[in-house]
């Protein structure tokens, strides 16, 4: 499990530098340039662009695009928003072996091994996607001097974790993580 969950930090973090631009730096939209972002349309709105996999469902909002890759192990379905403030949000999906643990459990033992990394903010809680109970978690962490923000949907099936895992640039929350819920709202088990 150790070295799954170092995987899956590894992944994180190497998503996160991907997605940064090649100035890798934090404002680079003069600060009276109004954020510029394609709001996911309502749930049936997004029907026709629906990633399917042999394990579940999840919409795409209009404008952005899929990008899959294979890490180890994992093979990810990336949705990736339009560019904005030289960084492109994000939310990846992977599915992760539980090794016989709880949700509870699950969560626990990742929460502890976060513990030990240079997280701040950290918040966990209960939700429920298409009427399956699962644990979110929150938190942000800097990596070449930009604040970056995560939000992580788990939820679990047959052993299984899917994690859900959104991030944007600190400053683009108050944008970004409602719409990263209405997202996270079209997954779909199967």
């Amino acid at each position: 499990m150790k070295q799954a969950y170092s995987l899956q930090v590894f992944i994180l973090l190497l998503l996160a530098a991907a997605c940064k631009g090649p100035e890798a730096k934090q404002g680079n939209t003069p600060p009276d340039t109004p954020l510029v972002v394609n709001t996911p349309p309502a749930s049936s709105a997004m029907a026709s662009n629906i990633v399917t996999t042999a394990d579940y469902e999840i919409a795409i909002p209009q404008g952005w695009v899929r990008k899959d890759r294979v890490s180890g192990a994992y093979n990810l379905v990336m949705l990736v928003a339009p560019r904005a403030d030289n960084y492109s949000p994000n939310l990846n999906v992977l599915r992760d072996n539980m090794n016989g643990k709880s949700l509870d459990g699950y969560i626990r033992t990742n929460l502890e091994k976060m513990a030990t990394m240079n997280l701040k903010d950290q918040r966990a809680g209960d939700m429920s996607i298409n009427g399956v109970h699962g644990k979110y978690l929150t938190y942000s962490y800097q990596i070449e001097g930009r604040e970056i923000s995560i939000k992580t949907y788990v939820v679990p099936k047959d052993g299984f974790a899917f994690v859900l895992t959104a991030s944007c640039l600190l400053s683009q929350s108050a944008t970004y993580m409602p719409q990263f819920d209405k997202l996270a709202d079209t997954f779909k088990l199967k």
